[in-house]
């Protein structure tokens, strides 16, 4: 199997699963196929056809929709792939998946995804529960009302500043511009 080569993206509609395949484009250039095959092989169960359409606006784009029966459990499967065009791979792609239980899997939307703050209820259960404590002292607070100003830093021309005028004096006294030669007469090496 060529790697990097399909993007896919499944949405979970219940009884069917939609597949969306998408060929990944190869040094600007979306790999010329007008045509795609798929099924679906379970263990120990015989192959089932994925009927793929090709995207009228973007290339190189299939869908379509798998149809299994599913269980309680997660199943594991083979999705066989197969091109065909200028630029198909010669062999039918063999991918694992995963197909997963039947059911809803996400838990209904409950009332704490409306809500914002503190619960303070389930924060004193918490901490009772664990042995901690719940202490929301005002001195602890996650956000505060008035943060610390940051200190001014001081503008205007850069040789007004102090830290530019005492760089400037130890460079010049390093460069020899202002040399007082302690050693009279003599070069200190």
């Amino acid at each position: 199997m060529e790697r990097d080569r399909y993007n896919f993206k499944l949405e979970d509609q219940g009884d069917e699963i939609d597949l969306h395949v998408s060929l990944v484009a190869k040094s600007g250039k979306i790999p010329d196929v007008n045509q795609m095959t798929a099924s679906i092989r379970l263990p120990d169960r015989e192959s089932v056809g994925i009927a793929l359409r090709a995207d009228d606006l973007a290339p190189g784009t299939f869908h379509g929709q798998i149809r299994v029966k599913r269980t309680e459990q997660t199943q594991r499967a083979v999705l066989s792939l197969r091109e065909s065009g200028p630029d198909a791979l010669p062999r039918a792609q063999q991918l694992p998946i995963f197909i997963p239980p039947k059911g809803n899997i996400n838990p209904p939307t409950r009332s704490e995804a409306y809500t914002y703050g503190q619960n303070r209820i389930l924060l004193k259960k918490i901490a009772e529960i664990s042995g901690g404590m719940y202490d929301p002292s005002p001195a602890h607070r996650f956000f505060k009302k008035n943060p610390h100003r940051l200190r001014a830093v001081p503008s205007g021309p850069i040789w007004q500043q102090p830290q530019f005028s005492a760089t400037w004096l130890a460079i010049a006294v390093n460069d020899g511009v202002l040399n007082t030669n302690a050693f009279g007469d003599q070069e200190p090496f």
